[in-house]
């Protein structure tokens, strides 16, 4: 494969921006980034002044393309998934499965590990319960949801392929100390989440391993006066990781505006996104229950919020234009971040010598208007 160089771009690299810069890409690898690259036979292309950046990393995709992975752990679903949010700048991502059965994860995981033979931005898995509290079960299908056991994670882990589940969430309420240690000597990172628990035992929980906090503020026990809960624990463990929704229905704009302010580089941007990405206001269903998705919400017929809506370019915007939060900060919010949770910072979320060409170009809108992955123009509007 020819070599190609992305000239005259403005470059976020992970860490600053760079003006009028070059990038050098052979195969899937970038091999050089500077002022000025110089490389005979290589393939060029005019980034025409637009921003390069890391392509988007989501930790929390529920599913899209009409497609929810939980009722469809299949390659097949996570390659219709991927095209939705791939438009949107996903160049990488966690399929993440709602409370279901043993058997349904198992499937998962395999799916991941075949589409991952095959394809690329599939990572691992996020598996959001069944380990919950029920009184916190949100959209969550009830029936599924139970206190965790070393058995059951023997059979899950010993009979799966290793390393696959990259993210547990789970409610201390349902998960001993004990489960949550054999987790983590399985590669799994433990985050809390649709959760009643208080502020001493959640803290108690960062003690034990856990790293983070699942959808910061909701499905969890608010900061209060005499009871700060699991946000105002996110908030004192300054060590701790936290995602957090920003379409504007999940939790209010100020509230991110406070939760950036508070945790710093430890916040990054989820979407929680369902089938309706990719695809417009649609109708699904979560079990038993339909969903109904109008003008980018979200919600049961009782009102309960099912996930979003959210693309991860439009919560981009959304962090600068709405939470006044600085591009270069809302950048690393969407992959420098994801990359360092999981200890990828080699491979990406940053552009720099020997990381994967997984690149995005964004207009002075921010629209993505350019993808580069693993080395291959997938799309080049600029």
């Amino acid at each position: 494969m020819k070599k190609k160089i992305i000239y005259n771009c403005n470059v976020f690299d992970g860490d600053c921006f760079h003006q009028n810069f070059s990038i050098l890409i052979h195969n899937d690898r970038i091999i050089g980034f500077g002022d000025e690259i110089k490389e005979m036979d290589a393939v060029m292309i005019d980034a025409k002044g637009a921003l390069i950046a890391p392509g988007f990393i989501d930790l929390q995709i529920n599913g899209g393309g009409g497609v929810l992975f939980t009722d469809e752990p299949t390659s097949e679903s996570l390659s219709t998934i991927s095209k939705a949010h791939e438009q949107y700048g996903v160049l990488n991502y966690l399929p993440t499965l709602i409370s279901t059965d043993l058997g349904t994860i198992q499937k998962a995981i395999v799916a991941v590990n075949d589409y991952s033979t095959n394809s690329t931005g599939v990572i691992g898995l996020h598996v959001e319960g069944p380990y919950l509290e029920p009184a916190k079960a949100g959209i969550h299908d009830a029936s599924f949801i139970h206190p965790c056991s070393l058995s059951e994670l023997n059979k899950l882990y010993d009979e799966s392929i290793p390393n696959a589940i990259k993210i547990m969430t789970i409610a201390p309420e349902s998960c001993s100390q004990e489960c949550i240690t054999y987790m983590i000597n399985h590669g799994t990172k433990v985050f809390i989440g649709h959760s009643n628990t208080n502020y001493k035992t959640a803290k108690e929980y960062f003690d034990y391993g856990v790293s983070g906090f699942t959808h910061l503020y909701n499905a969890m026990s608010q900061l209060q006066g005499r009871e700060p809960g699991i946000v105002g624990a996110c908030f004192d463990i300054t060590e701790s990781w936290a995602g957090i929704i920003a379409d504007g229905f999940h939790v209010d704009f100020a509230s991110i505006r406070i939760a950036k302010k508070n945790k710093g580089n430890r916040l990054f941007l989820v979407t929680d996104a369902m089938p309706p990405v990719g695809i417009g206001n649609f109708d699904y269903r979560i079990g038993e229950t339909s969903i109904h998705c109008v003008d980018g919400k979200c919600t049961s017929d009782s009102g309960t919020i099912a996930g979003s809506a959210l693309n991860m370019n439009k919560a981009l915007k959304n962090a600068v234009n709405c939470c006044d939060i600085q591009l270069d900060e809302a950048l690393r919010m969407t992959s420098t971040y994801q990359a360092q949770l999981l200890g990828l910072e080699d491979q990406l979320g940053y552009i720099k010598e020997n990381n994967y060409a997984d690149l995005i170009a964004l207009n002075n809108e921010l629209d993505v208007i350019g993808i580069v992955k693993r080395g291959e123009i997938i799309n080049w509007n600029v």
